[in-house]
């Protein structure tokens, strides 16, 4: 029989990382590769981003539209505590590359407002279709959810 003295000490815990969440954002235009900084508002993560396909309004057959990237909740840690987030920023994209190098400096994240938001959470995931943004599942605090919202975006 091992009595508990004669056990080896256990192995010291490893260092614990400090997480610090940035609020910036960065796009990569994939046509020159070129990387442009935006200024964001809340540092944050463990948020989603969807792609929000523009429909086709005109010009020659094929042509880029452009989109909007959607971005939802999130979690910045405080201290012992943290804040979770439940809301929806949109950033316009333009069709293509000179726009882009042209308005990227301007570009920046605009909040979206709707009625029946999704609660607070983080680790979730969001998809766009059409113009209805999903968003299932995800952690708030000690709960974990596994509920699906559709909001319609204008």
């Amino acid at each position: 029989m091992r009595r508990f003295a004669d056990r080896p000490p256990p192995p010291p815990p490893p260092p614990r990382v400090r997480q610090t969440p940035l609020d910036d954002l960065f796009l990569l235009c994939l046509r020159s590769l070129t990387w442009s900084k935006l200024e964001t508002s809340t540092a944050r993560f463990g948020h989603s981003a969807a792609w929000l396909a523009l429909p086709h309004t005109g010009g020659e057959d094929g042509e880029d539209t452009g989109g909007e990237l959607l971005l939802f909740g999130g979690i910045k840690p405080e201290g012992i505590g943290a804040t979770f987030y439940h809301d929806t920023h949109r950033l316009a994209m333009p069709p293509n590359e000179t726009s882009l190098k042209e308005n990227c400096a301007a570009a920046g994240l605009q909040r979206v407002r709707g009625r029946g938001e999704p609660s607070k959470r983080f680790a979730h995931c969001s998809a766009a279709l059409g113009t209805i943004l999903y968003v299932f599942g995800g952690s708030h605090a000690a709960a974990e959810m596994a509920d699906l919202y559709a909001g319609e975006l204008e």
